[in-house]
């Protein structure tokens, strides 16, 4: 197959770099597609360009969502300390390309959330990741799944009532479900996610709060956030041996 990007060459954009620069975003979102397409960039018609191509991506992911197009990667969670039986594993979901090869979520979920589609592909992760859990139960698998999951899906009547049946009938424990939220998105809807978090305790799934230390004050949020794990922000770990502002933070 092949994938072709053209650029038209104007006075608006007559630089090299930001020519470079439209062509492989726009090869990238093309090859996302599943490639063998042909895209023609005018900077005079930029945004009715964009919302083509934007058009193209949402019809891309009703049909993923139609035809079960979505796979999930499995990110091992190692535990030091060895105080727990159950293995553990981040939940990544990928899109299926064409070719064989799978599409990031970098590239497809910010054109859902634009879309209004993240419910729909939440609930998609959240029913699989039920399925995976029970199967794994059935070949007495101890398991815990980490799932990323949008603040707009917590606040759907509908997830709650998908996680009560599927949970019931396959007879599972909620321990095993952990639902991952960045502590950015809470701040905006601490109320509903508090709602939400109440609405899981009785059935024993737990939150996580992600790329934690971002925020103005992450450890007050604590206490209007009754996290069950935190994940600390990425950006305090990789220069931790040098850092000394972020050792303390850490600590």
């Amino acid at each position: 197959s092949v994938s072709i990007a053209t650029i038209q060459i104007t006075e608006e954009n007559a630089s090299i770099p930001e020519i470079l620069s439209t062509g492989s975003r726009i090869l990238l979102s093309i090859e996302g597609l599943g490639g063998n397409r042909f895209e023609l960039y005018d900077p005079s018609a930029g945004e009715r360009a964009d919302a083509e191509l934007d058009n193209a991506w949402k019809e891309r992911l009703l049909k993923a969502l139609k035809d079960d197009e979505f796979t999930l990667r499995f990110q091992p969670i190692i535990n030091l300390t060895q105080q727990e039986d159950a293995e553990s594993y981040d939940l990544l979901i990928r899109l299926q390309a064409t070719d064989g090869e799978t599409v990031s979520p970098d590239q497809f979920l910010p054109i859902a959330e634009s879309h209004n589609l993240m419910v729909d592909i939440d609930l998609w992760v959240v029913k699989h990741a039920i399925a995976i859990l029970a199967e794994r139960k059935l070949k007495e698998i101890n398991t815990q799944l980490f799932v990323k999951i949008s603040p707009d899906t917590m606040q759907d009547s509908s997830l709650v009532k998908l996680i009560q049946s599927e949970f019931g009938s396959n007879k599972l424990e909620g321990q095993s479900l952990i639902f991952q939220i960045p502590e950015s998105k809470i701040i905006t809807r601490l109320k509903g996610i508090q709602q939400f978090k109440l609405a899981m305790q009785p059935l024993g799934v737990r939150l996580s709060l992600t790329q934690f230390g971002t925020s103005v004050d992450s450890l007050n949020m604590l206490s209007h956030f009754d996290a069950d794990f935190i994940n600390i922000d990425r950006s305090f770990i990789e220069d931790l041996d040098k850092n000394t502002e972020h050792q303390a933070k850490v600590r």
